[in-house]
């Protein structure tokens, strides 16, 4: 039987998502819990996507088959009562054995906090930038990045056996108290496209870098791109697919109520 998970986790507390040796992860945590769950059976994870260290997440997926069937209730009662601090799994449902919870989803989301202010307290998840920027000349300039297109020169270290073509279909820029926010959704993304993306964003806005530079630089050409965002900033908000239903929109978090 194939379960679902939907989940959210502070990113600050871990080395990213994937298993490795010797260091606290999403995922190590995740399957420890679970495989205590069902009595020291091991149990292995499917995430949506590898977020990277630091990096938060509100609506990410996964998916495991159970060695034996309990109630999805009881399942999520029990796992969280398991998990580490900073780790919450917030629903559990059956769904088909064929159910793949990185290869079926079709749009992802993202978001990003800018501050206004730097600061110890109150906003520990985002990004103060330390030089003059102009919010509405990288507001401009996010639409040169949207399309389909291979994103290799934004992305830092990508997998091998990734498809360097993602869709990019919007940025959008919302005003907040304390910054901005920006989301991004993409049918995918590459290793760190997101908080490159951010970064070039920026350094374009500061003139740093120049637009016409990165759209040769996407073209192929020389050039670079602009320096990743810090990881506090970002936060995987939702990931979508021809399954979902109100059930798996993701509640209120620090980049809003996900859409």
């Amino acid at each position: 039987m194939r379960l679902r998970l939907n989940l959210e986790y502070d990113g600050s507390r871990f080395q990213g998502w994937q298993v490795q040796p010797g260091v606290p992860t999403v995922q190590g945590a995740l399957e420890a819990a679970l495989t205590s769950f069902y009595g020291g059976r091991e149990v292995h994870v499917v995430g949506a996507g590898r977020t990277d260290a630091g990096v938060h997440a509100v609506g990410q997926v996964a998916h495991l088959d159970v060695p034996e069937q309990r109630e999805a209730q009881i399942v999520l009662k029990g796992v969280n009562a398991l998990l580490p601090k900073g780790i919450r799994v917030w629903r559990v449902r059956r769904v088909e054995d064929r159910f793949h919870a990185r290869y079926h989803a079709h749009e992802r989301i993202y978001g990003y906090r800018l501050l206004d202010e730097p600061g110890v307290f109150g906003w520990p998840i985002g990004w103060f930038v330390p030089f003059e920027w102009k919010p509405d000349r990288a507001r401009e300039a996010s639409s040169l990045l949207l399309g389909k297109r291979d994103f290799t020169a934004l992305s830092t270290k990508p997998d091998p056996s990734d498809d360097p073509v993602c869709e990019l279909r919007s940025i959008e820029w919302t005003r907040q108290e304390e910054g901005w926010l920006v989301r991004i959704t993409a049918d995918r993304f590459l290793r760190r496209l997101v908080r490159t993306i951010i970064g070039t964003l920026v350094e374009i806005s500061a003139g740093r870098l120049s637009a016409e530079g990165v759209q040769e630089l996407l073209a192929g050409g020389a050039g670079r791109a602009g320096v990743p965002a810090p990881p506090e900033g970002l936060g995987l908000l939702r990931v979508r697919y021809a399954t979902d239903d109100e059930g798996d929109r993701p509640g209120p978090s620090p980049w809003g109520r996900t859409p």
